[in-house]
């Protein structure tokens, strides 16, 4: 049965709020190395806003390099 994380945030150059971790940058790469340690099978990216709108072509860009 493939596992689904239903909700990630990638970003790249900012900081997020307080209640999440706290790195620069959490690129998709990042994110897909923690995913495949832990067995999950894909994620739905949700773009953070606190960072602000730019982080969407981030998202953009990760569904682009691993649909």
């Amino acid at each position: 049965m493939p596992i689904v994380d239903s909700q990630i945030h990638v970003w790249k150059h900012g900081r997020m709020i307080a209640h999440h971790r706290q790195d620069d940058t959490y690129s998709y790469e990042d994110a897909l190395a923690e995913m495949d340690a832990a067995g999950v099978d894909a994620a739905v990216i949700h773009p953070p806003g606190s960072i602000g709108e730019h982080m969407n072509d981030y998202a953009i860009e990760a569904v682009k390099h691993h649909p």
